[in-house]
């Protein structure tokens, strides 16, 4: 879990003021230039309650706020009126690069540092750093939060200003040298009105919504705190997001079936029933243009109280070809999984089955194993694997997982085996042990184990045979999403703030290699060979040998990328400001 602060900072009012405008709040002042106060709010709320403050005290405000390490917003107001924001959402997409010299001058900061600030706002992918910077560029207490009275995490002194820490970013950060675009970026759709719904349990599928606004009516309900036309939520009318042939996403609506209190009776074997609710909690896995959902059904937890997952139900499914509802059960019980199955050719699936536990007596009795359940498309079940965790990848000849899985409290037992299509061992090995959390990659049907070494250090890549026999090992950048060449001869790692390497896959010596403080994720190739992802806060593509050719700054957030049928790539991005889906093609 990263780090989570939110609090306001006061421009020109003096302390007390503060406090009689706050008095439930820790107000304080931990800085020669402003005075901070931390309410038990976040982002919205505390926006809300900053724009009210700066405008009844007749100041300059900054409303800071960060989730989780990875979801920061800062917004500048002055006697109500809202100067700029910069927010970065990593759930919703949401990427608003805030006005550097509005920043300067609503803060006093010297007008030369708005460029800098302008590539620290764009460029940096670390919401933590970022604050950290700002924190000592303006003299501020932005890390702290809500609650850090009680820990003992108060500032012991005032923070003193400094520009420093963002110089020596910005000198390992340099600009991007300008280029001539050998590649065009065409828009070719507009979706207005949708938000893109982001969900643990998706798998290869675009999901969008469309956004909830505060009507007239909704206002009896809400008070006087949203405004008509204001955002807060998201409405249920799911839509399936589908690549078409050219790029284009065709909009399909999601059928949302529902369970009647008979069928939910009869999976769970109630008598009486014990659940009244039934929770559309729907997950959605995707393959080949086949969409199959899945729900949970929930029981009551008899002695702690709460529902907990009873079993897990096939409730729909596009090509027709699994019988739905179809309940999961494991040894004549019910069978739950929280992970996405595992769609086969064959019309089938894979299932992560989680052990289930009897609700009904204390302590909770482990009623079954964990396995491994490979069904056919007619819904009958063709084997079981016990003890197995989650699925890596299914070629036409094996499956890969990983075991034991998440559950199990040690990090330092997992393995990887490969199993035959009818559910026996024919390979294992052991995974290595880090605490910074190994991960297994399948490119095309060579297994790779990525090895963290520790933070701000390279990752060291294991590659395995088929049969999972060692077969070498180099270094990468530290974090690397992995893309593999059209012709399998070329590896690519694009690393987070530490460049990226071409990799040989016949010998996995490096053949160019890009050392630069930079952020790249997701490459992707075309048919062209030319490979493209985010980084440098724009969306780039380079050439085999990582020369950037073209270099395309898009309005909104990147969300999805994938290749058309001609093998161009196209980008989904989602701008909040507007809700708009837009799909950019490149050629």
């Amino acid at each position: 879990m990263g780090t989570s602060v939110s609090n306001l900072q006061f421009l020109g009012v003096p302390e007390e003021t503060v406090r009689a405008a706050l008095p439930k709040t820790l107000v304080g002042r931990w800085s020669e230039r402003f005075v901070t106060a931390c309410p038990d709010m976040a982002f919205r709320s505390l926006e809300r309650k900053g724009a009210f403050l700066s405008r009844k005290l007749a100041c300059t405000l900054l409303s800071v706020s960060m989730f989780d390490g990875d979801t920061v917003s800062l917004v500048l107001f002055r006697e109500g009126k809202r100067l700029t924001r910069h927010v970065f959402d990593l759930e919703t997409g949401e990427s608003v690069v805030g006005n550097p010299k509005v920043f300067c001058a609503g803060l006093g900061l010297p007008e030369e540092l708005a460029p800098k600030l302008k590539r620290l706002f764009a460029s940096c992918p670390s919401q933590e750093e970022k604050l950290s910077i700002l924190q000592a560029l303006l003299g501020a207490p932005l890390l702290i939060r809500y609650g850090d009275e009680e820990d003992g995490y108060l500032p012991q002194e005032p923070v003193k200003a400094d520009s420093g820490p963002l110089e020596e970013w910005a000198r390992e950060h340099p600009e991007p040298p300008k280029i001539k675009n050998q590649c065009r970026a065409e828009l070719i759709q507009e979706i207005p009105e949708k938000l893109r719904a982001g969900s643990q349990y998706e798998s290869n599928i675009i999901l969008l919504r469309s956004p909830f606004r505060i009507t007239e009516e909704d206002l009896k309900t809400y008070g006087t705190i949203f405004k008509i036309g204001e955002v807060i939520g998201e409405c249920d009318d799911e839509v399936w997001a589908r690549p078409l042939a050219d790029g284009q996403l065709e909009l399909v609506q999601l059928p949302q079936p529902g369970i009647s209190p008979e069928q939910y009776r009869a999976f769970l074997h109630m008598d009486p029933p014990d659940v009244d609710v039934v929770y559309p909690d729907y997950r959605y896995m995707y393959h080949d243009g086949r969409l199959v959902i899945t729900t949970n059904l929930w029981e009551k937890d008899l002695i702690g109280g709460g529902n907990c997952p009873a079993q897990t139900v096939v409730v729909h499914d596009t090509a027709g070809i699994l019988p739905y509802p179809l309940p999961l059960t494991l040894d004549g019980g019910p069978a739950v999984t929280h992970d996405p199955l595992h769609l086969l050719p064959d019309g089938g699936f894979l299932a992560a089955v989680v052990p289930c536990f009897d609700t009904s007596v204390s302590p909770h009795v482990l009623m079954r194993e964990s396995a491994l359940i490979r069904y056919g498309p007619d819904g009958t079940r063709r084997w079981a694997f016990w003890g197995t965790g989650h699925v890596v990848k299914a070629t036409a000849e094996r499956v890969f997982v990983v075991s034991p899985d998440d559950y199990t409290p040690t990090y330092d037992s997992k393995q990887l085996l490969a199993l035959s299509m009818d559910g026996e061992v024919i390979a294992q090995c052991p995974i290595p042990s880090s605490p910074y959390g190994t991960k297994v990659h399948m490119l095309g049907d060579i297994p790779y184990i990525l090895e963290p070494l520790g933070y701000r250090k390279d990752d060291l890549l294991h590659r395995l045979t088929p049969d999972l026999r060692p077969d070498g090992e180099v270094l990468v950048p530290e974090m690397s999403r992995l893309a593999v060449s059209p012709d399998g001869t070329r590896l690519y790692a694009a690393g987070y703030e530490s460049g990226m390497r071409v990799i040989d896959t016949a010998s996995l010596s490096v053949l160019h290699e890009l050392r630069q403080k930079s952020s790249f994720s997701c490459p992707v190739m075309d048919s062209q060979g030319r490979l493209w992802m985010r980084g440098n806060g724009c969306f780039e593509c380079r050439t085999q040998e990582l020369e950037c050719i073209s270099r395309h700054r898009l309005k909104g957030a990147i969300t999805d990328i994938y290749l058309n049928n001609a093998g161009q790539v196209c980008a989904v991005t989602f701008q909040r400001k507007t809700y708009t889906i837009r799909v950019y093609r490149f050629s």
